[in-house]
């Protein structure tokens, strides 16, 4: 995996991080000083969780609200604990 637009790997809170990867910019990415080279394009994010090892403990998907988010955090929370646990 790469991340070739803005993205980024939140902190780290109970051994779980939150990942927030671009797979599409909005079309101001591509644009000049002068706003020449825009494009139509809709910015496309998708959200995960990993581990401290860069494991997937949730599947990155698109998410519409961060309520959303906070069940996944919880759920990958729960995995990081049983995997340490086991």
């Amino acid at each position: 995996m790469s991340f070739h637009f803005p993205s980024f790997i939140r902190e780290f809170r109970n051994g779980v991080a939150q990942v927030d990867w671009q797979l599409n910019p909005d079309g101001r990415y591509y644009m000049d000083d002068d706003g020449y080279g825009m494009t139509p394009d809709v910015e496309i994010n998708i959200h995960g969780f990993i581990d401290r090892n860069g494991h997937v403990l949730v599947k990155f998907r698109y998410v519409s609200d961060n309520k959303e988010l906070e069940v996944m955090r919880k759920e990958a929370e729960q995995i990081a604990k049983r995997l340490n646990n086991g």
